[in-house]
Formats: structure tokens, C-alpha cells, sequence
């Protein structure tokens, strides 16, 4: 019983009331109501922290946990992308050992950057390839942007509730050009 006995009950009358009869009614929530939803079926218990459309809308990228999928919107259709040198470190084929918290899409819809704790990846958007590996951030790269013209990437991270960390990257070269 809540509160117990021996406290004094902190709630009015007309609270212990609306209680009870919210109760006799079913005590059912609040429900949200969602409208114009894309479905895409993506097995998994893990939240998605990041998710990326090409601009002709035909593509999704979606992470959840380890992993980044590659996603046809018209057919459900999905793809692992997986890092050759993440084979076999983690029961199954992954993205990143890392969890996958950010990530961004070029304008063209040829490169994919994705950010895990400690590195980024350039991935080929088309054929799921590795394309460049950065590594060298202090934490999580929560934060990606490509910039309009293609050429440069901007990342953001750092320690939670310690620093925060920026770094422009060509994204042709996969090579850090200012930290």
C-alpha cells in the first residue's frame, strides 16, 4: 500500500477521488497519435540515435546500437553496412565497435559519415564500402554536418559535462583539417 499506514496519506480527498475514478475508468494514459509515418522494419530492441536521407528521398540510413542500415524507402528493403576491421570483435558483423551516435549524408548522396565514440567513418553510400577511418576524438561524436558543397565535414563531441570538441574534416581525403 502506498504511502504506508504509518505516514500521513499526502494526498486531498478530491486527489484520492480523481484517483479512484481514473482507476474504475481503465487508468489508461495519455495516447499519441502519429500521422504520414514511414514504416521501415528494423529489428532491434536499441533506440536509433541517428538516421540520414538522401535528398532524392529514395535512401534512409538509420543507426541503431552498433550497427547503420541502409534502407530502399519504396521496399523496406535494408542493408548492413560493416566495417571489415569490426569483423569478428563483436558477436555479429557491426558498423563501429562503438555505439553509432551521429550521422550525416553528403548533398550528393555519395558519402555517409558516421560518428561512434573515438572515430568517425566515411562510408561509400552507395555500395556500404569504407571509404576513410578517423580516429583521435576524446569521446562520442555526437554531432555531424556536411557541408553544402560536399567537401568538408564538421564534427562535435567531447567529454560529457567536461569539454567539447570540433574538428573540420575533408571529407574527400578523410584527413582533419582544423581542431
Amino acid at each position: 500500500i502506498m504511502p504506508p499506514k504509518s505516514e500521513a496519506n499526502p494526498l486531498t480527498p478530491q486527489e484520492v477521488a480523481l484517483l479512484e475514478r481514473w482507476i474504475r475508468e481503465g487508468a489508461k494514459g495519455t495516447e499519441a497519435v502519429r500521422t504520414n509515418t514511414i514504416r521501415l522494419s528494423v529489428p532491434s530492441i536499441l533506440p536509433v540515435h541517428a538516421v540520414a536521407l538522401n535528398a532524392a528521398g529514395t535512401s534512409a540510413w538509420i543507426a541503431r546500437g552498433h550497427e547503420v542500415r541502409r534502407y530502399d524507402t519504396a521496399t523496406d528493403a535494408g542493408t548492413l553496412l560493416v566495417d571489415p576491421l569490426v569483423r569478428g570483435r563483436l558477436p555479429r558483423d557491426a558498423s563501429h565497435a562503438s555505439i553509432v551516435e551521429s550521422m550525416a549524408i553528403s548533398p550528393d548522396g555519395q558519402t555517409l559519415a558516421t560518428g561512434s565514440y573515438g572515430e568517425i567513418t566515411l562510408w561509400d553510400a552507395k555500395s556500404g564500402a569504407v571509404r576513410h577511418r578517423l580516429g583521435g576524438f576524446v569521446h562520442q561524436v555526437v554531432a555531424l554536418a556536411v557541408a553544402p558543397d560536399g567537401k568538408t565535414l564538421v564534427t562535435g563531441g567531447g567529454v560529457p559535462s567536461e569539454s567539447g570538441e570540433v574538428k573540420i574534416v575533408d571529407a574527400a581525403g578523410g584527413k582533419i583539417i582544423r581542431d
